[in-house]
């Protein structure tokens, strides 16, 4: 009706690979990213072993007085600590942060099995409960944020993928 030429057809190409063709995930293993790609797959499979392993052990529930209430004050940590993830990572920097909350988990699960070694009281192991779980929760969110940082754009999805599954086989 205008005498306008209709548009060019689209052209939906794939973009041309960047390293020779070499598929994503084997850019993972490149020289510069290697150690990268060592320490996200192995704190986030760390950081989810330990979130189960506290969170499902009957007998650290059981410290609170009943699998209830120990299940109950676990969850009521989670939420703060989701809360105080964007603060510490604003304040401190996202690498800082990732590091403050892993050695905090590691610190609470010390200072747990150090009380529960010594025999002692209830509070204080329940205390270094909840810490271990309040840090590997935000360890675990922190721990998505520095991976897509730290990987380049062309094998970020894999490395963000590589520190999940990781994470998943941690927690079996």
């Amino acid at each position: 009706a205008n005498r306008a030429a209709p548009p060019e057809p689209l052209c939906l190409q794939q973009p041309p690979a960047h390293d020779g063709g070499r598929s994503t995930i084997s850019q993972l293993w490149r020289r510069d990213l290697r150690r990268s790609t060592v320490v996200i797959g192995l704190t986030q499979g760390v950081c989810t072993m330990t979130f189960y392993a506290i969170t499902f052990d009957d007998r650290l529930n059981r410290l609170a007085g009943s699998l209830y209430t120990g299940a109950l004050l676990g969850a009521l940590v989670e939420l703060p600590a989701l809360v105080a993830l964007a603060p510490a990572t604003d304040s401190l920097g996202r690498r800082a942060a990732y590091t403050a909350f892993l050695l905090s988990a590691a610190a609470a699960l010390l200072s747990l099995h150090l009380c529960v070694a010594a025999g002692g009281g209830a509070p204080l192991a329940i205390t270094a409960v909840l810490a271990g779980r309040f840090a590997s929760v935000a360890a675990v969110n922190v721990a998505y944020i520095v991976a897509a940082e730290i990987f380049p754009t062309l094998c970020r999805n894999s490395g963000i993928g590589w520190g999940a599954g990781c994470g998943r086989l941690g927690g079996l």
